[in-house]
């Protein structure tokens, strides 16, 4: 991270450089890495790093965020048109799929609460839940099909 931190924001470098800078700054810290400033700052880069992964930003994003008002804006609209359009393209497959999803899930409810006043010793019945959802799902999808190629 400290390589890409001290590299100019406007230039590419080469592969060559970068290990040259790579090295560097690994011999400078084995030197000094007892140094109170440089334990200083390295505990400085820990906490970037952890603001940094607050706000889900990897370091090479950081130097460009914040720059431009209108950039933030534009990237804010172009995401939530993608949402939009991703939403209503996957509508018709949360209709098609919402009855199993329904169905499944009540019947594996159902099965878990018999399941658990019959045993002493589950707790929740997730494992029910689990195998009733897949076994009544091998029985609802082909159903659900069926309806809908008739429909």
């Amino acid at each position: 991270m400290t390589r890409r931190l001290y590299a100019p924001v406007h230039r590419h470098l080469s592969p060559e450089d970068s290990l040259a800078i790579a090295r560097k700054i690994a011999h400078g810290y084995e030197t000094m890495k007892d140094n109170p400033q440089i334990l200083e700052l390295a505990e400085r880069i820990k906490e970037y790093q952890a603001l940094l992964d607050s706000f889900g930003l990897s370091d090479h994003q950081a130097k460009t965020v914040g720059r431009n008002p209108y950039d933030a804006f534009f990237r804010l609209v172009f995401q939530l048109i993608i949402l939009i359009i991703s939403l209503v393209l996957s509508l018709p497959g949360i209709i098609i799929f919402s009855p199993i999803f329904f169905i499944t899930s009540w019947v594996s409810r159902m099965k878990a609460r018999e399941a658990l006043a019959g045993s002493s010793v589950k707790l929740k019945g997730t494992d029910v839940i689990a195998t009733w959802k897949l076994l009544s799902a091998l029985v609802v999808i082909p159903c659900c099909f069926l309806v809908y190629l008739v429909i």
